[in-house]
């Protein structure tokens, strides 16, 4: 297991502000774990940058972000793509709590920046640069 006993560790200390995860390989089995440790914890802030996260995480992601105490989720130099942004834009109206969405460098394109945009119902920073979108 890459994040041994992590989970272990978020189960007895859910007062969490931030996870930093970024530039660690994550995958689909160990995040899904990782996510439903994270699901018992009062995390404010997670950093998933640069850990080969793929739409699939993002639908794992997606679930997470719908009901929990997320303010900032940074998740720049992925390869989430437009089913990716499709997965987390249906999340986006029931995550109240979400302030700032960073996905740059995410590829995905014009229809997920578009689907994410369009899903936003209050005020969230949100970061989609440099993901091929024509001008």
């Amino acid at each position: 297991d890459i994040c041994g006993g992590v989970d272990n560790l978020f189960r007895s200390t859910t007062q969490l502000r931030k996870v930093d995860f970024q530039r660690t390989e994550l995958p689909l089995p160990v995040f899904s774990d990782l996510i439903g440790a994270l699901r018992m914890t009062t995390c404010e802030e997670l950093d998933i940058s640069v850990c080969n996260i793929h739409h699939r995480h993002c639908y794992e992601l997606a679930q997470y972000l719908a009901q929990n105490t997320l303010r900032v989720l940074i998740m720049r130099y992925n390869e989430a793509g437009t089913h990716g942004a499709k997965h987390l834009a249906k999340a986006l109206p029931h995550a109240s709590k979400l302030e700032k969405l960073d996905i740059g460098w995410n590829a995905i394109g014009l229809e997920g920046a578009q689907t994410l945009i369009n899903s936003i119902k209050s005020y969230i920073d949100i970061n989609i640069d440099c993901n091929t979108i024509p001008h």
